[in-house]
């Protein structure tokens, strides 16, 4: 576990403050992440093929480099970071 202590100058409490930028965020994050996923699907309908299907075959080499390829590679690191960091952040509890 990781803690961390935030003091402000200033005389009015920030616990609202903190709590509302971490929801902010984590809403943020799902829109990106919906959108995100749209993006892979379309790659998966496109090419009739699932994402990690997709990976494990590039990986080997079996496809020509193409930009769709870079975008759906690109895509799919994005949604991965993207749910880590939302994870992340709903693992945050303001204690006090």
């Amino acid at each position: 576990m990781t803690a961390l202590t935030l003091v402000s100058t200033g005389n009015r409490p920030i616990r609202t403050l903190i709590e509302a930028l971490l929801t902010n965020e984590y809403e943020e994050l799902q829109v990106g992440i919906q959108k995100t996923e749209a993006r892979i699907r379309y790659f998966e309908n496109k090419y009739a093929m699932a994402t990690a299907v997709f990976l494990e075959r590039f990986a080997q080499d079996e496809f020509l480099h193409s930009f769709d390829f870079d975008e759906w590679i690109g895509e799919s690191r994005l949604l991965q970071h993207m749910r880590e960091k939302a994870e992340t952040l709903r693992s945050i509890k303001i204690a006090n």
